[in-house]
């Protein structure tokens, strides 16, 4: 596996991951994803899981962080 996107520094939850959030992908031909995020790890994302779950982590740190408002739903 080999990372491929980083945010938020360092992750006081999960201590083997670089950061809060973490994007690796497998290095065989199917080129599935893991997102870790916090303590939560999801393993076998296809590209599009991958997608979908990284930009709902982004933003729900970046809401946790006041740096945008998830309020007007």
């Amino acid at each position: 596996m080999k990372t491929v996107f980083t945010c938020g520094g360092n992750n006081p939850y999960c201590p083997t991951a670089s950061a809060m959030i973490e994007l690796r992908q497998s290095e065989d031909k199917n080129g599935r994803f893991e997102l870790t995020y916090g303590c939560e790890k999801t393993m076998g994302l296809t590209y599009a899981g991958a997608c979908k779950a990284l930009g709902q982590a982004v933003l729900h740190h970046l809401s946790c962080e006041s740096i945008v408002n998830n309020q007007g739903e």
